[in-house]
């Protein structure tokens, strides 16, 4: 029992030795809140040469969520430090900080080039940790295939937990192919092996054969649920990760900390407002407990659902704030138009001496392109570099070229890609390709869009745009080329869909779809929004319709329902 700080003796009995009594303690829950105090009554001890005692301490640096991590890095190694000739236990253990949720892959390889040199034979509880280091290191695949190489030589193949590691490691590393190998190699494959795979599938952007592995399952366990949760949020299929959260809970299952991170991500990727709201007050009345992850995933989806009043609440009550926190609460207000609070918030940031990251300035240069803030945003884009060593990626240069082509300053803004020191991506094309639709500049635009075709042919909204901008000029001839164009590649059109929340439920309509039982109601209500902004003088942006590619036939439309997404 740990009592404001303090290890009394007496509640252990008087034949209890003191090693007896810091092993009890090491394991008790609430141990990682008093590590510094634990840890300095093990060296009045004399007790941190005990290798069980000192494993024990570092397992409580990996379980403790100091702010910063880095913190509990520098404590374990200290303490790793005092330990004279290090057994395996403490070994695996000081792995186990180093390769922590992929904190530090190369130095925990470098650990264990130095265990090796001290002859200390690695065990079964080795090569998770390494096998997680080497999956945080896609760029170095011969370092998977080493540590591979080390199982095989040691003899401990066949343990399934090793097995799954080896599965995870390839996946991260790109290599399907192997991890589906070594999956189909097994009989005796346990849930831990089978959620690996299914992991693997959804890492790999294979959504559909994810989710057929998972329903094969011949048993799930909490991770199971979370790893396809998790999987459909992070591949933008939100309405198919609350579906299964539903599932989860009508079969039984209590969602854990992971569980409502996964599922709040996906609350606001659909904007569901009232879904999200609910797992706010779950996590209030559960045993689960607001930590910083949860407080960030919230304040995320409360950000990107409209609702910016509640994100800043939660924001501004957070004891401790991470630099996620502050990306969070600075990309919703950049989403929604508010770029002078949005500079506001970063210069609290900065006086905070939280040191802003990429993604920061991703947001930073988002909320000045939105706010029309033309010279804020140079400012910013220049001081990156100069001041905080970021060096702008490809997702920066795009927020310029936005920042440029919004203000009308195209010339420069072309002359910004031409300068790039990294390829510019579609996203880049795009935004001079609206910049000079907006501003009337069909030469720069069929430059951007000349571009955009060279690196997404595929994609029907280019082929689309570049029509409009023939038929514009009365081209007829090269808008029909262009049609019969598409058409001898199979390039569709992508219908128009979107989705609103009602009551906790959230549906999508995709267009021309009328599998609704009350499509005729709703398409007569749209029929009638249709007059009502006719009678308010609206006028639609003819310049942007579609000539003869978008006169479709109802067939050559998405077949596909409404998708209903309940919650009670």
């Amino acid at each position: 029992m740990v009592v404001n700080g303090y290890i009394p003796r007496r509640s252990f009995g008087p034949q209890c030795s003191a090693e007896e009594e810091l092993l009890s303690v090491v394991s008790t829950p609430a141990a990682s809140r008093y590590l510094l105090q634990i840890e300095a009554r093990v060296f009045a001890l004399g007790l941190h040469q005990h290798h069980l005692i000192a494993a024990r301490l570092l397992a409580l640096c990996c379980r403790r969520r100091s702010s910063p991590p880095s913190a509990d890095l520098n404590h374990a190694r200290l303490l790793f430090r005092q330990v004279s000739l290090p057994s395996i236990c403490v070994w695996n253990a000081f792995l186990r900080v180093l390769s922590g949720g992929g904190a530090l892959p190369e130095e925990t390889l470098a650990a264990f080039v130095l265990m090796k040199r001290a002859w200390i034979k690695p065990d079964r509880f080795t090569f998770p940790s390494l096998l997680k280091a080497c999956g945080a290191l896609p760029g170095w695949p011969l370092a998977g295939g080493a540590v591979h190489g080390e199982i095989l030589r040691t003899g401990v193949k066949g343990d399934l937990h090793v097995h799954s590691s080896l599965i995870d490691m390839y996946s991260k590393n790109g290599s399907l192919e192997s991890a589906v190998k070594l999956f189909d190699g097994r009989s005796d494959r346990d849930v831990v092996t089978w959620n690996s795979m299914v992991a693997c599938f959804f890492r790999r952007q294979e959504v559909a054969k994810g989710r057929e592995l998972f329903e094969k399952m011949p048993e799930r366990n909490a991770v199971s649920w979370n790893t396809v949760i998790t999987g459909y949020a992070q591949n933008g299929r939100a309405l198919e990760a609350l579906e299964l959260f539903r599932r989860m809970q009508l079969q039984g299952w209590r969602p854990s900390e992971a569980t409502l991170v996964g599922v709040l991500s996906a609350c606001a990727q659909a904007g569901a407002l009232d879904v999200g709201k609910w797992i706010h007050h779950y996590i209030d009345i559960s045993s689960i407990g607001m930590d910083l992850k949860l407080s960030n995933s919230l304040i995320d989806m409360y950000a990107k659902g409209g609702s910016l009043g509640n994100a800043r609440k939660l924001f501004d009550a957070m004891r401790d704030r991470s630099v996620v926190s502050w990306n969070c609460m600075i990309g919703g207000l950049a989403l929604h138009g508010h770029g002078e609070e949005a500079i506001r918030l970063f210069g609290e940031m900065e006086r905070g001496g939280v040191c802003p990251d990429e993604i920061t300035f991703v947001g930073l240069l988002s909320a000045c392109a939105h706010a029309g803030l033309a010279e804020e945003g140079r400012s910013y884009f220049n001081i990156m570099e100069k001041e905080h060593g970021i060096v702008p990626k490809v997702e920066h240069y795009g927020c310029m070229i936005d920042i440029l082509g919004r203000g009308g300053y195209l010339a420069e803004a072309r002359g910004l890609i031409k300068m790039m020191p990294v390829a510019p991506d579609a996203g880049v094309w795009g935004a001079l390709l609206s910049a000079c639709r907006r501003h009337g500049r069909l030469d720069l635009a069929e430059d951007a869009l000349v571009h955009l075709l060279e690196l997404e042919p595929w994609n029907a909204g280019n082929h689309v745009l570049l029509s409009n901008m023939l038929a514009a000029r009365g081209c007829w001839s090269e808008v029909e080329r262009v049609r019969l164009r598409m058409k001898a590649s199979y390039i569709g059109k992508t219908p128009g869909s979107s989705s609103i929340e009602i009551d906790r439920s959230v549906w999508e309509f995709v267009a021309g779809d009328r599998s609704h039982p009350r499509s005729e109601e709703i398409y007569a209500t749209s029929k009638e929004l249709g007059v009502l902004l006719k009678l308010a003088a609206h006028a639609p942006e003819r310049e942007s319709v579609l000539h003869h590619v978008c006169m479709e036939d109802d067939e050559h439309l998405l077949d596909r329902g409404q998708t209903h997404y309940g919650y009670d």
